[in-house]
């Protein structure tokens, strides 16, 4: 998983919503998108900012659009391949910013963004009351059925000219013809004749079959040959990043300490690194949890709205992973992803309505809690791994 920008929400974002709000007007959440845009959650509205070139136009320029809460009628999120889209729908038109994109729409791409977008989508929902509609990506639609030609039905039997005996004819009868209607049949008939088809004994046309390659079998060829070159690429990356180097077991024992210490200098850097990110982060997750058990509404509000945990996973996703620690590190940085996400939409309840779920937070922050134990434990055992192979090799006589 990619990060994002340690300065996801700059100076420009930051004044230009302090602009927007009312007075007395509290943020309840807020996160930035691509190219100067950002979007925020309040008690009475949804502010969309635009700031810079590339979102307004113009080199200094910056563009408000804020819809209360009242108007607001849907809000939309779509998750792609590439990214995301949050859309607020509210009441009246809305004009386009002069680059063309609209006023009502926040872009989010990279999968770290994608994940704060669906943070925030949950966090509208549980602070708001209204539903956020989502929108993701389609399957491939399976079209293996065959087409199948049905035969037409019978045409019902025409009337038919019923000669009349000479002898019976009046002068007017004998000028015109006269038609009769056919016999109705009997009850049975018309079932059989619904259920008529055609005699299976006979040969059935066969029409020239054209020998071409077929569109959609060509197609899945394709799809399922980039997959496979795909897989090529990665798993060797993959498998570097999560195996531990090699360490040279040849007779030369002294490259094979310098090799042994670098990497367990690397190691050490890395969990000392990782041990002050997590300091902060735990300390508010312990907060939080103390104030989500004694059901006090203030206390949780203020725990939620602490950055410490925001930083902790932007200064992790900042770090250069050892190898041998790539799974260590998606635990960690999922773990306090799932923490933050689940802070934010306790804090944006108990603001909305004064009540939280309390045994579902919990586990929730016992499940990150426990995915960021996994990961400090790898670190913990590779560096004491590292530590017991140099000194075997101290201990190893000189050949």
């Amino acid at each position: 998983m990619s990060g994002v920008p340690n300065d996801d929400f700059d100076e420009r974002l930051a004044e230009a919503l302090d602009l927007a709000l009312s007075q007395g007007e509290e943020v309840v959440a807020r996160e930035a998108g691509d190219q100067g845009q950002a979007i925020a959650l309040t008690k009475h509205s949804i502010i969309l900012l635009r700031v810079g070139l590339a979102a307004t136009g113009e080199l200094d320029g910056h563009k408000t659009t804020k819809f209360a809460l009242t108007d607001v009628t849907a809000v939309n999120f779509r998750k792609g391949a590439l990214g995301a889209v949050i859309q607020v729908c509210a009441q009246g038109a809305h004009s386009g910013t002069p680059n063309g994109a609209p006023d009502n729409v926040v872009i989010f791409t990279g999968p770290g963004r994608v994940k704060k977008a669906e943070a925030f989508a949950d966090t509208v929902e549980f602070a708001t009351g209204k539903t956020v509609n989502r929108v993701a990506p389609l399957p491939l639609a399976d079209q293996s059925a065959a087409v199948t030609l049905e035969e037409a039905p019978p045409e019902p039997p025409a009337a038919v000219e019923q000669p009349v005996p000479l002898a019976q004819e009046t002068p007017a009868e004998a000028a015109q013809p006269r038609f009769v209607e056919p016999p109705a049949a009997p009850v049975g008939i018309e079932q059989e004749a619904a259920s008529y088809r055609p005699n299976p004994r006979l040969p059935k046309p066969v029409r020239k079959r054209e020998h071409k390659p077929n569109g959609m079998l060509v197609a899945l060829g394709v799809l399922a040959a980039l997959v496979v070159v795909g897989m090529a690429v990665m798993a060797p990356m993959r498998e570097a990043q999560n195996a531990p180097a090699a360490v040279a077991n040849g007779p030369d024992r002294s490259a094979a300490q310098r090799a042994i210490r670098l990497q367990l200098s690397a190691v050490s850097a890395y969990h000392k690194h990782v041990t002050e990110a997590l300091a902060g982060a735990n300390a508010e997750a312990s907060a939080f949890s103390a104030a989500l058990r004694s059901q006090n509404t203030p206390a949780i509000q203020s725990a939620g709205r602490s950055a410490r945990i925001d930083d902790a996973w932007q200064r992790l996703s900042a770090l250069t992973v050892p190898p041998g620690l790539a799974e260590a590190n998606e635990n960690l940085l999922g773990g306090l992803l799932e923490i933050k996400n689940a802070t934010s939409a306790a804090a944006a309840a108990a603001g909305s309505s004064g009540s939280t779920d309390t045994a579902e937070t919990l586990c929730r922050l016992d499940k990150a809690q426990a995915q960021i134990s996994s990961g400090v434990a790898a670190i913990a055992a590779q560096q004491a791994s590292l530590q017991q192979q140099a000194a075997e090799l101290a201990r190893r006589p000189k050949s």
